[in-house]
């Protein structure tokens, strides 16, 4: 939805990607542990289907940046960042303690993402 607030755009692509990864488990697994992959093509089309979301998450940044509702800053990094946040939360809690996370999961990772965890001084 193209009216929603960029933290919800955000929060909804997470919300889908995890949806994807706990319906193909095993595809998952591939794609998180990709790197150890040596057929070319697939890891074209890995390397592809990534940039494809990243690429979609940082335009999304990019306009919140523009619209006021993001930081000034590097669209890029903060793509980073989240995708960060998303293998190490939703698909570790998939692949390794085998739990579909909920959206208070997601939320609540997001909320400390944006929010911080340090205290200011």
């Amino acid at each position: 939805n193209r009216d929603l607030p960029v933290y919800e755009k955000i929060k909804t692509m997470i919300k889908e990607e995890s949806e994807f990864l706990w319906d193909n488990q095993e595809l998952a697994r591939l794609i998180i542990t990709s790197d150890i992959v040596t057929q070319a093509t697939l890891f074209e089309w890995l390397l592809e289907t990534r940039r494809a979301f990243a690429g979609r998450l940082q335009q999304e940044l990019e306009k919140g940046i523009q619209d006021g509702e993001v930081k000034p800053g590097d669209a890029l990094l903060y793509t980073q960042m989240i995708r960060g946040v998303e293998h190490q939360v939703v698909a570790y809690n998939i692949l390794v303690e085998g739990k579909k996370p909920g959206e208070e999961v997601i939320e609540k990772a997001l909320k400390i993402l944006t929010e911080g965890i340090f205290m200011e001084k």
